[in-house]
């Protein structure tokens, strides 16, 4: 809260009135309190804090899920196809050791 002290932002804890002329802008959670500014300068602010949380939760949709889900699936696929022939390779290998040291 302090560093908004500048904009002429004020705290207005529960059941307190709000200043004339001011809007509570958002909630400080750590403070438990309103935060309240000039009321052209809150709807900018609150706005702005909105658009802030907005953006640092945004979660994928189920569409990109979806997507993210086949691009695992075909990435999955493409290593074990390359696991896959790493094995029959070290087959081969060990079929002609054994076959070269005379094996039953």
């Amino acid at each position: 809260m302090n560093g908004w002290r500048f904009l002429g932002a004020r705290e207005v804890h529960r059941g307190e009135r709000i200043p004339a002329r001011y809007g509570v802008a958002f909630f400080d959670v750590a403070r438990h309190a309103g935060v309240a500014f000039p009321v052209p300068l809150n709807l900018i602010i609150r706005s702005a804090y909105l658009t802030w949380l907005w953006v640092s939760t945004a979660r994928p949709t189920t569409q990109e899920e979806l997507w993210f889900a086949r691009e695992d699936a075909r990435l999955y696929r493409a290593k074990v196809a390359v696991l896959e022939a790493r094995v029959k390779e070290l087959e081969n290998e060990l079929e002609k050791a054994h076959n070269e040291r005379g094996g039953p």
